[in-house]
């Protein structure tokens, strides 16, 4: 369908210049030239709907308030997008529910695909528990973000650590949201296990990411068998990171047979546990990505991680701004897959320097990636500024030769 080029510029005269302004113009044109009619509630609708989907596309959420009030018709291509993410509390919950419940609020609960709960300790009321469990018999969500803040302090009897009391606003999202396949937590706790029973209570979990410090004392428990699981279903893990990460490592290798296809580790701290966990992914792990990598002073992580299992690794990135080309070329040259298609790092750090003493790095791995095994390479993304493009581009020429050579911004533009 072809849309006339003056009628679009008049229908945005009509909309951001004022209707006075825009009668005035068209009177004058009217001699001249057919007009079109003006924009009227009437006949609304006569903007194309790709068009107000276009501009509805690049508002803000206090825009989309405002749109949404214009007529029916953009109401209809605003309402889902104002109501796909909800962000609650446990003083919100409540009043979110009663809305859902009413009249006006029916419509509505089809477009809620995303919540977000804040739970804090000693801030569980039973109206916010009962308005979980209300949410959960009208919503059907995909995705959930919970954060969870305890500080509570575990008790130490007989040189054992006792597991903290079971908290009943987190206990309620253990039975609810049966749907959800994406699921985020940020922890702020001293221990695991309340995250443990929630992960474990989602039966189609897909997409699992924890951040936060989750765990950050040692305590000696034993998980309680099945019941706290990981779901069959998960096929992509985010790590948080550090030390934060032990206590989520030692529950993952506890589990026997993992189908885990998309692996982020954000810190490296246990080598040995991380190592062990890499190994028993062996062939499912597809995609592995190394951020934020924890350095010891008499001990380089990067020595450590063993990826000699992992024969089935498509895309592999070292996130790392402290030693780029170092890091990538002892990393790469541990792989023993042979269907590697993505290589990412980057290289934000000053320190690095492709013609300084650093340098020598980048022959090599210029040199390893045009082996034999990086045969099925596509792309090896950079993440740099413009100012070190074409640095980059002299150190490693035979990866610009084979055209699979790309830099990514800031801007996360490739």
């Amino acid at each position: 369908m072809i849309y006339h080029r003056r009628a679009l510029a008049d229908i945005f005269s009509y909309l951001f210049t004022g209707e006075s302004k825009y009668r005035d113009r068209r009177q004058s044109q009217v001699a001249v030239q057919g007009a079109y009619p003006p924009p009227t509630a009437a006949n609304f609708f006569w903007i194309p709907v790709e068009l107000v989907e276009l501009i509805i596309d690049h508002c803000d959420r206090s825009t989309l308030r405002s749109s949404s009030l214009v007529c029916k018709y953009w109401r209809a291509s605003t309402v889902h997008r104002l109501y796909s993410t909800v962000g609650l509390s446990p003083a919100t919950s409540p009043a979110f529910a009663d809305f859902l419940q009413s009249y006006s609020g029916e419509p509505i609960r089809r477009f809620v695909q995303s919540l977000s709960f804040t739970a804090e300790s000693g801030c569980s009321h039973k109206s916010s528990i009962r308005a979980v469990k209300r949410l959960s018999a009208l919503l059907q969500p995909s995705s959930l973000r919970l954060t969870i803040f305890d500080k509570t302090e575990p008790e130490r009897t007989s040189g054992f650590w006792s597991l903290p009391p079971s908290r009943k606003d987190l206990r309620v999202f253990q039975k609810s949201f049966k749907t959800v396949t994406n699921l985020e937590l940020t922890l702020f706790s001293n221990t695991f296990i309340e995250a443990a029973r929630i992960i474990s209570s989602f039966p189609v979990l897909e997409t699992l990411k924890v951040s936060g410090g989750a765990g950050t004392r040692q305590i000696e428990w034993e998980f309680p068998g099945d019941h706290t699981s990981l779901p069959r279903t998960v096929h992509t893990i985010q790590l948080p990171t550090g030390d934060n990460s032990s206590a989520f490592l030692h529950w993952l290798h506890s589990h026997k047979q993992p189908v885990v296809q998309t692996l982020s580790l954000g810190g490296i701290s246990l080598f040995h546990l991380t190592n062990a966990y890499l190994r028993k992914l062996g062939g499912s792990l597809q995609c592995l990505t190394i951020s934020g990598l924890v350095y010891h002073q008499h001990h380089d992580p990067l020595f450590t991680v063993d990826l000699s299992c992992n024969a089935n690794l498509r895309i592999l990135a070292v996130l790392n701004g402290r030693r780029s080309s170092a890091d990538v070329f002892r990393v790469l040259s541990r792989v023993t897959s042979q269907f590697v298609e993505e290589v990412e790092f980057d290289v934000y750090n000053p320190a690095d320097n492709p013609i300084g003493h650093t340098g020598r790095y980048w022959s090599r791995l210029d040199a390893l990636l045009a082996s034999p095994q990086f045969s099925k390479l596509r792309r090896v993304i950079v993440n740099v500024n413009l100012k070190k493009c074409y640095k980059i581009e002299v150190q490693l020429p035979l990866a610009k030769s084979r055209k699979i050579l790309r830099f990514r911004n800031l801007r996360n533009r490739v």
